[in-house]
């Protein structure tokens, strides 16, 4: 596939919300990084995970549902290969598209078990948070992360795979964009997609994670970063969306003639929850979003104990909930007062979980739900 082929169909992907099934074939990770939303390193041992027939079959039953895109990470995929080999040639087969998240870890050492095909993938992104290998390793939790992964991503363009980079954007790595987005052109990559911080790793604990925390400042050097980025790469920037009339549309327009650049918002009014995506744990449980698979009162049920259909027969609840949370919170809340709240629609319900206990409050990771709420002592 010539390189603008590749960069059309990626532009395609982040620009057509097609509806997607989110699989993690594995909840255990080798790394241990501070901001994974799933907690993996957490999963030392996963009892009851999908056999490999078990996810075959599903594949037949989400297909059946008209899903077309299928979306796997974990956990780390490549730790179950062989699966993934063949849920790849199965989803191919079938005509679906898939799309791949991993660690690059294990990069190497699968290409040479299986014979993957670049059509077998839309793209594998791979994680590299940091043009520098000290930063990256910190942030992984892992000393050969960096090194791992910058081999498995020149062995993926080597072999003519469409390859992202993945880097989640945060305070420890937000100076290093315009490096970062050198070292991709370096490296032969389709694309670089920026990533907000969800801040809902079961490994962050206090709320007091977001004392001086501004997310305005730290998100406002990527423009300097965009501007001098080669034109070669083509660059996705996902933003929390309490920043969309601060900072997302000033983005758009000053990038607004260049075609290499997608700025997105994510999840904008409201949360998407349950509304066209289906989110299967590795053990078959179904939820709505992928920050939701370590909550189980957000679960609808068991793929091995209830069908497909009759799973996502429960969505429909779960959304009319999420809508009233929207509206609580527009009317006894500080963010009813606040002109982001169309786009907002108070944040994340998943971040309010995970430090409040209580998904129907204000998104603390919110800067001015924080300061003018919570450290207020005046919970909405």
């Amino acid at each position: 596939m010539k390189r603008q082929d590749k960069v059309d169909l990626i532009r395609d992907v982040y620009n057509n919300f097609e509806p997607t099934v989110y699989l993690f074939p594995t909840m255990k990770c080798n790394l241990n990084c501070c901001m994974c939303y799933s907690g993996s390193a957490m999963h030392k041992s996963v009892k009851d995970e999908l056999s490999d027939e078990e996810y075959l079959n599903l594949i037949d039953n989400l297909v059946e549902q008209g899903y077309a895109r299928f979306d796997i990470s974990g956990g780390e995929p490549f730790l179950r290969d062989y699966l993934l080999y063949k849920l790849a040639k199965k989803i191919k087969q079938l005509g679906a598209r898939l799309q791949v998240v991993t660690n690059g870890t294990f990069l190497v050492s699968t290409l040479k078990k299986y014979p993957f095909e670049a059509d077998d993938f839309d793209f594998i992104a791979v994680s590299l948070d940091s043009p520098d290998e000290m930063t990256h390793n910190k942030i992984r939790g892992n000393d050969k992360a960096y090194s791992m992964a910058i081999e498995g991503i020149k062995e993926l363009v080597a072999k003519g795979f469409t390859v992202g980079i993945n880097a989640v954007y945060m305070s420890e790595n937000s100076g290093q964009l315009s490096e970062l987005l050198q070292l991709a052109k370096r490296l032969g990559v389709t694309f670089v997609h920026i990533l907000r911080n969800r801040y809902v790793s079961p490994l962050l604990v206090s709320i007091n994670s977001f004392d001086g925390l501004d997310w305005y400042n730290v998100y406002e050097r990527i423009e300097e970063s965009l501007n001098s980025m080669p034109e070669e790469l083509f660059v996705i920037v996902t933003l929390p969306q309490y920043i969309h009339l601060n900072l997302t549309k000033r983005l758009r327009g000053r990038f607004r003639d260049k075609n290499n650049i997608l700025i997105r918002t994510d999840c904008v009014q409201g949360c998407g929850a349950f509304n066209r995506n289906i989110v299967i744990t590795a053990d078959g449980f179904v939820t709505g979003c992928v920050a939701m698979i370590n909550e189980s009162k957000f679960r609808v049920g068991n793929i091995r104990e209830t069908s497909i259909s009759d799973l996502l027969s429960k969505f429909q609840d779960w959304i009319e909930q999420f809508n009233m949370r929207n509206l609580n919170l527009y009317e006894k809340s500080v963010c009813g007062h606040c002109e982001t709240f169309y786009f907002c629609k108070g944040g994340c319900p998943m971040v309010a979980e995970k430090f409040l206990a209580n998904w129907n409050k204000s998104d603390p990771s919110c800067n001015k739900a924080y300061k003018e709420s919570y450290v207020n002592d005046k919970i909405p």
